[in-house]
């Protein structure tokens, strides 16, 4: 007796009641609300500023730096498989 009467309630619900969770249709889904207006972006402190020059400064360092040993090693090898490698670096003697 107590199915007879909770099936076809559950059916009513479900048309009336929208869906719960993640595989809730497209057509039955709330409008979004309205977004706030964004942020004025305030303008970075001085020494946030200069952090920011500085972080930068050695990152560029450390690919210059990385593109160096890069290149020596490669030179390196060229040598050691007996290939000639035109290598120089700022100072050099020859």
């Amino acid at each position: 007796m107590r199915d007879l009467i909770a099936r076809p309630l559950l059916l009513v619900l479900r048309f009336l009641l929208p869906a719960q969770g993640r595989h809730r249709s497209p057509a039955v889904r709330t409008p979004e609300s309205p977004r706030p207006a964004p942020a004025v972006p305030r303008r970075p402190s001085p020494a946030r500023e200069a952090r920011h020059l500085f972080v930068e400064q050695q990152i560029q360092r450390a690919i210059e730096h990385r593109r160096l040993q890069y290149e020596r090693r490669f030179a390196l090898s060229e040598a050691l498989a007996g290939r000639d490698y035109p290598y120089s670096y700022p100072g050099a003697p020859f």
